[in-house]
This record gives C-alpha cells, sequence and structure tokens, in this order.
C-alpha cells in the first residue's frame, strides 16, 4: 500500500495536486464592532492560514476552498473537512449528496449528527434532510477538533470537535450569480442568488433558489431524486450602534438509498462494486421487498434563525439569537416482503444571548442557551407495515398489514448558562470558561397497535389504542458542568504555543433499545429482562479533551503540529445477546483515544511564473476500549485494547495549487489505513489512496457580466474500487455492520456567471 501511496504522490506533484486552503480565525473571541463584510471569490491564496494566535485546535476553511471541496453540488458540508487531518469522511455519492454520510473526527462516531452549526446556533447538527443549505451562501467554515470553546458548543452533541458555518450575509453592492453544472451520473444543478444591495432605509436582503437531482451511481433511483432549496436573509442598520440580521430555508428532498453489502461481499468488489436494490419487480415479494423504490426517504425542512447586536456603553455588545427548525417526512425500508413507512416531524427551536464586556486586564462574556425539541428524534414517532400483493396480470399492490410501534414522546429541553474570562499577561493569553448544562431527556410512551387501522399518525390516536407500559418510559434529567481551559504563549509574532482543555458529551441513539425489546419481547421475558432495567442504566456519554499544539508561519513555510489524548466514559454499546436473540443497548463501556497530527504548508518560490502553494496533513489515531463488555446475561465481548470500529490509525492528505492569472488547478490525493467493521477487529477492511482533480478558469470582467468562470472536477481519477463508508458505530458490536463501495471515477463540471 505505501507503494501505491508513493504512487499517487507523484503523480499528484507531478500535476500539482492541491488541498484545502484554510485561514484560521485571529484574535479574541469578542468582536464588539458591527463590521460589514464583503466577500470578492477569487484564486485560494493558501491551504491552511496557519494562526499564531489561537488556543484551541482549529481552521477556517474559507470561501475559495468551500467552493474546490463541495464541488459543483455546494452541499455535503463535511466534504469540506476531507483533507484535514484526522478527518475521515465518507460519503455515498461522489456530490456528498446523499443522506447516510458519515464523519470520523479522531475516531469518534459523528453520523450525520456531527455538531454542525450555523452563526453558532444548532439548527442544522441531525435528523431530517440532512444538508440543508447552499454553500454559495456561505461566508467560511470554522472547525474546532478537540476542545471548544464555551461559547460555540451548543447542540446535541458537542463531543470533541464541531463546525460552524458563518453565513454569506447580504452584500452593500446589487448583484446576484447565476450558476449551471453538470455531471457524471446525468447529476444537474442550477444555482441562482440575487443581492438587493444597500437601500436608503438601512436595509439590504439577498434571495436564492436551486434545483438539484442526480442518478445513483449504482442501481436505480436519485441521489437525490430532486432536491429544492430556497433560502432569504434580511439585514437592517438599527441606528449606529445595533443591527438585525435573519436567515431562513425552505428545503425539499428525495432520495432513493443505497443498499448495504455484507463484510462477505465488501471483500469481492469485482462482483459486488455495483450491487444494488432490484431494478425491477418479479413477481415474488421475498425478492420485491429488495425493489429500489421501497427504500428511499422524503422530507421537507424550514428554518429561520436571527441575529441581533446591539452596541452598549464602555465597549460592551450584547447579542441575541434565536432559532426555529422543522422537519417533517417520511422513510420506506423494505423488508418482511413488502416495506415499512417511518414518519417524522420534529421541531426544535431556542435561543442564545451573550452579554461581552471588560474589566480591564480581563474580557468577559456571560450568556445562556436554551433549545427545545418537540417530537424528539430518535425513534420514529409511528411506523407501520405493508405487505406486497399481486394481481392476476401480474402487477404490484400494497396492503396494510398492520402498525410496528406508536409513540408520544415528550419535549427535550437544554439550558445552560455560562461564562468566559480572557486576559493577556505579557505574550500569553490566559482563557477559563465554565458551563453549567441541564438536560431533561423526554418521556416516551408506547401504545399498543393491535386492531389500529391504516391512518395517519395524528389520527392513530382518535381510536384511543391502550398504552403499553411494558415500553413505556420517564422523563429523566441530567446535571452537568462543563469546564475548560487554555493557555496561548506567543513567542514571537509568527509562532505560539498553546494547551487547551475541555469537555464534551452527547446522547447516543437509544431508538435501538426499544425497537429491540418490541421484536422480541417474549426472549426478554423469558430471560427475565424487563425493559425498564435496561432503560434506567443508560447513560450519557461525557468527553475529557486536552490538546497540546505548536504553530509556526513564515513567509515560505509553515507548520503545525498537534497531539491530543481522550478519556470516553460512559460509551453505549450494543451487545448481542444469544439467549435472547438480539442486540440490546447498554452504557458500560469506557474507551481512550490518543494521537498526533501533523500539517505543513509551503508556498516556495518556482522557476516559471505564476504561484504554488502545497499542503501536507498526516495524523496518527489510536482509539480502543478500556475494557471487556458484558450484557445481562454476563456474555463477554472481547473488546479491551481493540480499535474502535471505522476508525483508520494512519491518514495522510495531499495536495498543491499552482496558479496562473485566470488559471488555477488543484489536485489532491488522500490515503485512508487499515479499519475494522467490529470491535473484535475480526472484519478487516483494507486502507486505500484516492486522487482528485479540480480546474478552474476565469474571464473576469466581461460582456458586462462581472466576473464569468469556469471549472471542471474529476473525483476519483484512478477509478479506485474501495469500501467507503461502514455503517457501525462506536456502539455496534454485534454483527450487523454494513459496508458502502466508495463512489467511481465521476466528472462534473460548471459555468457561473456574477453581475
Amino acid at each position: 500500500m505505501i507503494k501505491v501511496l508513493i504512487i499517487y504522490s507523484v503523480a499528484a506533484m507531478a500535476c500539482l495536486f492541491p488541498f484545502v486552503s484554510f485561514s484560521q480565525e485571529t484574535g479574541k473571541e469578542q468582536n464588539i464592532k458591527l463590521e460589514e463584510i464583503v466577500v470578492k471569490e477569487k484564486a485560494p491564496k493558501d491551504f491552511v492560514e496557519i494562526d499564531t494566535k489561537s488556543s484551541t485546535t482549529r481552521e477556517v476553511i474559507p470561501k475559495e476552498m468551500i467552493n474546490i471541496l463541495l464541488n459543483e453540488a455546494q452541499t455535503g458540508s463535511y466534504k469540506a473537512l476531507e483533507m484535514l487531518p484526522s478527518a475521515n469522511v465518507q460519503t455515498g455519492d461522489a456530490y456528498g449528496l446523499a443522506l447516510g454520510k458519515t464523519l470520523r473526527l479522531r475516531g469518534a462516531f459523528q453520523g450525520d449528527e456531527f455538531l454542525r452549526n450555523i452563526e453558532g446556533l444548532p439548527v442544522s447538527s441531525h435528523g431530517g434532510g440532512g444538508d440543508f443549505i447552499d454553500f454559495e451562501n456561505i461566508q467560511n467554515i470554522t472547525i474546532f477538533r478537540g476542545a471548544i470553546p464555551t461559547a460555540r458548543g451548543f447542540g446535541v452533541r458537542n463531543m470533541t470537535g464541531g463546525m460552524d458555518l458563518s453565513i454569506l450575509w447580504p452584500q452593500d453592492k446589487f448583484g446576484g450569480t447565476i450558476k449551471q453544472s453538470l455531471g457524471t451520473s446525468d447529476f444537474t444543478r442550477t444555482f441562482a442568488r440575487i443581492d438587493s444591495g444597500l437601500l436608503p432605509s438601512g436595509t439590504k436582503f439577498f434571495a436564492s433558489y436551486s434545483t438539484t437531482s442526480a442518478d445513483k451511481w449504482r442501481g436505480e433511483g436519485g441521489q437525490p431524486k430532486s432536491r429544492d432549496n430556497f433560502e432569504m436573509a434580511v439585514s437592517q442598520k438599527l441606528g449606529d450602534n445595533a443591527k438585525l440580521e435573519i436567515f431562513g430555508v425552505y428545503h425539499e428532498l428525495e432520495q432513493n438509498d443505497f443498499r448495504a453489502l455484507t463484510y462477505r461481499q465488501a471483500q469481492h468488489l469485482s462482483v459486488y462494486h455495483r450491487y444494488d436494490y432490484n431494478k425491477k419487480l418479479t413477481g415474488v415479494a421475498s425478492q420485491d421487498q429488495y425493489y429500489y423504490d421501497f427504500t428511499r426517504q422524503v422530507y421537507r425542512d424550514t428554518m429561520f434563525l436571527g441575529n441581533i447586536e446591539i452596541n452598549l456603553p464602555y465597549n460592551s455588545k450584547l447579542t441575541l439569537k434565536p432559532y426555529y427548525w422543522k422537519d417533517k417526512g417520511y422513510r420506506l425500508i423494505g423488508g418482511n416482503n413488502g416495506y415499512r413507512y417511518l414518519t417524522t416531524q420534529p421541531q426544535q427551536y431556542g435561543f442564545t444571548g451573550q452579554y461581552d464586556f471588560s474589566i480591564k486586564p480581563v474580557d468577559f462574556s456571560i450568556g445562556y442557551w436554551h433549545q427545545t425539541i418537540v417530537d424528539c428524534l430518535p425513534p420514529p414517532l409511528g411506523q407501520k407495515q405493508y405487505r406486497l400483493n399481486y394481481t392476476a396480470d401480474g402487477s404490484v399492490y400494497a396492503t396494510f398489514s398492520g402498525w410496528s410501534s406508536l409513540q408520544k414522546v415528550g419535549n427535550k429541553t437544554y439550558d445552560a448558562p455560562y461564562i468566559t474570562a480572557q486576559t493577556t499577561i505579557g505574550k500569553t493569553t490566559l482563557m477559563g470558561s465554565l458551563k453549567y448544562t441541564y438536560v431533561r431527556d423526554p418521556s416516551r410512551r408506547s401504545y399498543s397497535t393491535k386492531g389500529l387501522p391504516d391512518v395517519s399518525y395524528e389520527d392513530a390516536f382518535d381510536y384511543n389504542p391502550p398504552v403499553d407500559s411494558e415500553t413505556t418510559t420517564r422523563s429523566r434529567l441530567w446535571r452537568f458542568w462543563e469546564p475548560g481551559f487554555s493557555v496561548n504563549h506567543e513567542f514571537k509574532k509568527n509562532m505560539n504555543a498553546y494547551f487547551a482543555y475541555g469537555t464534551g458529551y452527547q446522547f447516543n441513539n437509544w431508538s435501538g433499545l426499544s425497537s429491540s425489546y418490541t421484536n422480541n419481547k417474549a426472549a426478554f421475558k423469558a430471560a427475565g429482562i424487563s425493559f425498564g432495567s435496561l432503560w434506567d442504566k443508560l447513560d450519557i456519554e461525557r468527553f475529557d479533551n486536552f490538546d497540546l499544539g505548536f504553530r509556526y508561519k513564515g513567509k515560505i513555510f509553515g507548520v503545525a503540529p498537534t497531539i491530543y489524548y481522550s478519556i470516553d466514559k460512559n460509551k453505549t454499546v450494543s451487545v448481542y445477546d444469544p439467549v435472547v436473540g438480539a442486540s440490546y443497548q447498554q452504557s458500560d463501556a469506557d474507551a481512550t483515544s490518543y494521537g498526533a497530527e501533523l500539517e505543513i504548508t509551503a508556498q516556495p518560490p518556482i522557476p516559471v511564473r505564476g504561484d504554488l502553494m502545497l499542503y501536507f496533513s498526516g495524523s496518527y489515531n489510536k482509539y480502543t476500549f478500556d475494557n471487556n463488555i458484558r450484557n445481562a446475561r454476563n456474555n463477554v465481548v472481547q473488546s479491551k485494547g481493540k480499535q474502535i470500529a471505522d476508525t483508520p490509525r494512519y491518514m495522510a492528505k495531499l495536495g498543491a495549487t499552482y496558479s496562473i492569472q485566470r488559471f488555477s488547478v488543484t489536485p489532491m490525493v488522500r490515503y485512508i489505513g487499515t479499519r475494522y467493521g467490529d470491535v473484535e477487529n475480526k472484519e478487516k477492511v483494507d486502507d486505500y489512496a484516492v486522487a482528485d482533480l479540480h480546474i478552474s478558469y476565469r474571464l473576469g470582467r466581461t460582456w458586462g457580466m462581472e466576473d464569468i468562470k469556469f471549472s471542471v472536477s474529476a473525483l476519483n481519477l484512478l477509478n479506485k474500487r474501495y469500501i467507503g463508508n461502514i455503517n457501525t458505530s462506536d456502539f455496534t458490536l454485534s454483527n450487523s455492520t454494513s459496508y458502502y463501495p466508495g463512489a467511481p471515477f465521476t466528472v462534473m463540471s460548471g459555468v457561473s456567471v456574477k453581475f
């Protein structure tokens, strides 16, 4: 594999392969002035702006690199992290459009619930239609690895890192963008945005619309079948010392899913690389349950957020940010000679409030976060089963065969007051923070579904279904402190070292316990295991993150090494019990993660015209269980000392960008080391390396337009066959892992016009 990596690397350098350009945050967390930002897209000037003032491990990915990394699709936020050290990003399709993408950061499983905030607000970090943001409307992305600043870590989980999207707010100048993209697998996308410019009233706004579709690269169906997105924002000056901003999204998504491979199939990709759901109906229910259109998802999302900033006397500032998000949709999953219908309709709303002030020489921030989730996911509120039937002429129709589950879920609430303090003594900056988090997990009331007809979720309760007391759970309350501390020493203007400590948490997906108990109730009862005894043992997972880093940035060369250590307590695991014949969850596992990261940037002088940028990132991660796992029947899983599933120990990424006048070429290489699909490390998945190439050419001001840009991207240049997404998690210890092949060679192109 090393030989293959060397070949890729040489090819990359020969083609002048690049990597992602990141610019880090500078200065203090507080920003008292209300500054208007105007962004003009240009060729990236650096892959990573090494911040010699930061006291945490973070990068800011600027717009120029977002455009490259998110290719023509301009969605799928995880792809913006592909070149970072310790980030293992896997998507089902090349464009990053598919739901079910996964991310592991320093080995920690993020699934589709990574802390993915917008303007510091947790409105897109889990569930629903996935990424419902068009990244043409995003200015930059801030990435944290390890400890997260107190005022940036709001969400359903903040384990060991997070990302925050900064909106490209309405611009002062009237203008707009129209973009058309095409690509492999019948990919097509149209995007348009118009900015009003600053009006005499001090108002400015933008509105944008996009429509996207693509065929699945294997099998039948769409990924997405359709995606329509409308976004708007308004910015209003309120005198000289205040402003109001509002941002909103309406999003509709429909997609068919890819079929997973078993481990045996994953070992024979020459045969199963394009294995998927059936393209045609056969007339046999046991086969037609695998028909592609019986496994799909449909969602509709609505989101609004606001930002109110008021400058106050004595260089202080008050900020209030309310938000609201609603998702409604359903999912079909083929099985049992038919398909299941799952309905979801969560709502999420809340606010953050923060007051910044100084009592020299200390800068303070005090704040409060509140969030309520209505119809909290998971699990789905209702599940119905349909059975396939056939007419004499062979056509198929589905008949209702009963409800699988029906639940009412209370509201889940988060409350967290916090305070931060920062001071500088000579060349050393100290920052401390403390947050008190108060989480009320909702009650879940289950109902007997016997005899319920095929009606909507809301109408089902008109039939007065009796409560199933055996799987009904009470509300629970968690209270815990989240302390943080960091110290940053500036040796000189372009060199610093820092230490950061912070805590994190996550509420794992506990819906599997309810489903497992419901589907195997008789076996659990025979084994003397009650649902309540299992539910009461589930606990919140807690992290302690320690980072030690060094940063140097010269005119030609920059380097950023980091070492880290994390303690993971109360990890929820799902253990297979052979007596019961089912898996169930419990929170009695601990794990330890430690490793090293390295980033190197260079802008060497070259003997030809143009500019050359080089980037390298590498990481080592050991993330293992501290103990063996016992289930309720004292069966032991040999997990101690084993690497967490889907966690590569080694990763390396290499890139280079060559720019000359209006032309830019950006190639990249990513190496992902050996992984395992199970906790006992028996299902080994080979390492792989993939190369991508991005080319762009700008006409500049032409034909009365401000700019015209042409772009071409080629992903997986050598058409490498490999396993990308491993559908498992830290808490899956049974033999139920699913494997998904990585996307093949993909080409896409686009033209954008700015006026």
